[in-house]
């Protein structure tokens, strides 16, 4: 399969996550627009934004005065797109310092810059599932969003087990909590995305990319994990199903399940 066909594949199995909502059919059909772009922030980027954890707070509070100011400036940036990866990265830093700020002033609630890269960097996901995305520079120089998985990913892949980095800080800090910092700043975002994308060098994916393939392989290795973590109940397990109105050969796929997740993962 061509590298371009696996990339518009992964595109699709990611807007599947976007269940009954007119914005999965939109993007793959519809120009990089600003009515995509206000659709993408007040819809799905926001959702990932993780509102809910900040309470009190309704998306009509801040839609004027917060969120179609971070439309303007996405669009502004993916039309007329800045021509280095430094003069993006310094965007970028500006934006997510300018999101919280007007944050704050509309709500007086405090955010840290990983809750703002996030819907920055969502958006800039979802823009890229446009039809005629690829022919913009801008999405070459984008940041990988962070998440729970994705520092999950970065611990297990881009660090080494004997360096001084504390793999615990890292996945016990919520990406949400996220300060900005710098490059050599230890522990920051942007010493996370500097790091991925050194590691990426090498690799023909630009961050935002190789994004699509390492979330879903990420999500599907911790759910293996917790299936496995789960096989304590063995042979005792059909005594309690029966109990329950299972079907008493639910013993048999919980086995095969495990010898399939043995054989393909290996023991760990």
């Amino acid at each position: 399969m061509k590298d371009e066909e696996l990339l518009g594949k992964m595109k699709k199995v990611f807007l599947k996550r976007m269940k009954n909502q007119d914005l999965a059919t939109d993007i793959p059909e519809k120009e990089v627009c600003k009515e995509i772009c206000k659709k993408v922030i007040t819809g799905p980027a926001y959702i990932d934004f993780t509102p809910r954890t900040l309470k009190g707070i309704k998306k009509t509070d801040i839609e004027n005065a917060v969120l179609n100011p971070l439309m303007d400036k996405i669009f502004d940036c993916i039309d007329n797109g800045p021509n280095n990866q430094v003069e993006f990265d310094k965007w970028h830093k500006e934006t997510c310092e300018g999101f919280q700020k007007k944050f704050k002033e509309e709500t007086k609630k405090e955010i840290k810059a990983g809750k703002a890269q996030k819907i920055v960097n969502m958006t800039f996901k979802y823009m890229y599932c446009c039809k005629n995305a690829s022919g913009k520079d801008v999405f070459k120089y984008c940041h990988m969003p962070l998440d729970t998985y994705i520092l999950e990913w970065f611990c297990d892949e881009c660090i080494e087990d004997k360096s001084d980095i504390s793999k615990t800080q890292i996945k016990e800090t919520s990406w949400s909590n996220l300060e900005y910092g710098e490059p050599d700043e230890v522990y920051s975002y942007m010493w996370i995305q500097n790091i991925i994308r050194n590691g990426l060098k090498s690799s023909d994916r630009t961050l935002l990319e190789a994004e699509f393939f390492i979330w879903p392989e990420q999500q599907m290795r911790k759910a293996i994990k917790n299936i496995k973590d789960q096989m304590f109940l063995d042979e005792e397990y059909p005594d309690y199903s029966v109990n329950l109105g299972v079907d008493e050969n639910v013993h048999e796929r919980i086995k095969r399940l495990s010898d399939y997740i043995s054989k393909t993962q290996g023991e760990k």
